[in-house]
Parts: C-alpha cells; sequence; structure tokens
C-alpha cells in the first residue's frame, strides 16, 4: 500500500515536469507600447523634445522628411519547440508639422500574422535543377589533398 502510494506521488510529480515544459511563452520584440504614456501626446500641443522624453526614440522614422515617427512592436507566443506564433502587432504613428509640434496620432493594432503574410511566389534563379545523385557524382575527384 505505502509503496503504491510513493508510485503514485512520483508519477504525478514526473508529469507534473514534463507539462510543464509545453507551457507557452510570451515575448515581446521591439517598443512595447504604454497606453498611459500615449495618453501623455496630444496633438496640437506636444513637441517633438516632449515625445522623445515620454516614448523615447522611435524605431523608425520617415527618410525625407522625418515628419513621422514610427514605434513598432510586436506580441509573439511559443509552446515548447513548435513555431512561434505572432499575437499582435502594434504600430504608432506620430506625424509632426513644421515647427515640430504633434499633429496627429495613429494607433494600428494588427492581430496573428496581418502584416508579414508571406507571398507564395518564388523568384526564377538561373542555373540548373540537379539531382542530390548528380551533385554527388559531380563532385568526384573534384577534391585535392
Amino acid at each position: 500500500m505505502l509503496r503504491e502510494k510513493r508510485f503514485s506521488i512520483f508519477a504525478v510529480l514526473c508529469m507534473c515536469l514534463f507539462f510543464q515544459g509545453c507551457t507557452g511563452d510570451i515575448h515581446h520584440h521591439g517598443y512595447q507600447l504604454d497606453e498611459k504614456k500615449l495618453s501623455y501626446i496630444q496633438s496640437g500641443k506636444t513637441t517633438k523634445r516632449q515625445v522623445l522624453k515620454v516614448l523615447g526614440s522611435p524605431t523608425t522614422q520617415t527618410p525625407i522628411s522625418m515628419n513621422s515617427w514610427y514605434y513598432i512592436g510586436k506580441t509573439t507566443s511559443q509552446i515548447a519547440f513548435l513555431e512561434q506564433e505572432n499575437i499582435e502587432d502594434v504600430i504608432v504613428k506620430i506625424t509632426f508639422d513644421d515647427r515640430n509640434i504633434v499633429t496627429n496620432i495613429d494607433k494600428k493594432t494588427y492581430p496573428e500574422n496581418y502584416i508579414h503574410q508571406t507571398v507564395g511566389e518564388q523568384t526564377p534563379t538561373s542555373g540548373n535543377d540537379i539531382s542530390l545523385l548528380e551533385q554527388l557524382i559531380g563532385n568526384i575527384g573534384r577534391f585535392e589533398n
């Protein structure tokens, strides 16, 4: 009886350890939006310097005019060894006028893989399509000491 009880306790502990590896990990990449900080930014009142102080450096800026700042963040989840899944993408675009005053705040949230959808097309490349056997036979005699 005592032996069976010990075995069942041991089995439960082993199962707990085994299934703990299957819990998901949440990963944050890029800028993580804080709604409270974003509420301090007001269109028509806040300057570039104040935005920089409150939100920090932008992820990227428009290359020509530098009047649009983008804060880009991503949240993903991964369970054990499985492929990472995208939970949410957030992009905050803050636009400034010529006096460096905020004119527009645009926040967009994209669920799952909305932004990162890939196109199934392939770029054609020059060269020959050869099999593994042709590659192996073609390499015979090419190696020197």
